[in-house]
């Protein structure tokens, strides 16, 4: 994902998605929240929210299993704003 800028947003974004569920299942909930970060961020600001929510939804369940719930609460947030754009 570091190389995001020369590379297409979707693979980054499938590779952090696919990675941060991995993660999740082996009970690494720090690093899934990190990926869930990276997808949401390759997305970029304006982002289509159908392709954003169940990415914050992924941040917020992920952070929320690692025990940061400052980031829990922006992360549902942001996923609530997201659900609010799409009507929600």
């Amino acid at each position: 994902v570091q190389a995001l800028p020369d590379g297409p947003v979707e693979r980054a974004v499938t590779c952090a998605r696919r990675g941060a569920r991995h993660a999740q299942s082996v009970l690494a909930h720090e690093d899934a929240a990190r990926l869930y970060e990276l997808a949401v961020t390759a997305l970029g600001p304006g982002a289509d929210p159908a392709r954003c929510w169940p990415l914050l939804v992924g941040l917020g369940e992920a952070a929320y299993a690692a025990g940061q719930f400052e980031r829990t609460r922006t992360a549902f947030a942001s996923a609530a704003g997201a659900a609010r754009a799409l009507g929600c």
